[in-house]
């Protein structure tokens, strides 16, 4: 069971995630490790799970998902915080998971980040398939 005092209260609505690795430790720095959360995510949206939006970065990952039991998806996580949005897309927080890698200074633009949502965003193709409709 994760260690977080956030509960999801209305699974029905999306909800901006932040998982963080324990002690912070900078585990998604190679490629092999970062497939298998992508690995994850796509197995809980063949599950289910509304995948709007995700960010990767090498100790921390943002999300804005869905899922009836997202308390159990994302409960194996040691740490994470939960926050429900309101029930559209809620651009500040895509912005903000998008334009993570680009204040950190690994990349001048988004897009350019592969562990990233904003690809998609822009119509173009990545890594995971997300939903842009709310």
């Amino acid at each position: 069971m994760g260690r977080s005092c956030y509960k999801i209260l209305d699974p029905e609505l999306p909800h901006f995630v932040t998982c963080t690795v324990l002690h912070w430790i900078p585990v998604f720095t190679r490629p092999a490790t970062v497939d298998i959360v992508l690995d994850s995510l796509r197995y809980l949206v063949s599950r289910g799970l509304k995948l709007y939006a995700y960010v990767i970065l090498e100790n921390h990952l943002h999300l804005v998902v869905q899922s009836k039991q997202l308390d159990d998806d994302i409960a194996r996580f040691k740490s994470y915080t939960a926050r429900r949005l309101i029930n559209y897309l809620d651009e500040q927080k895509v912005n903000y998971i998008h334009a993570n890698p680009v204040k950190r200074g690994y990349v001048d633009q988004a897009e350019h980040w592969r562990y990233s949502s904003a690809r998609n965003y822009l119509g173009d193709e990545g890594l995971i398939e997300v939903c842009k409709l709310w």
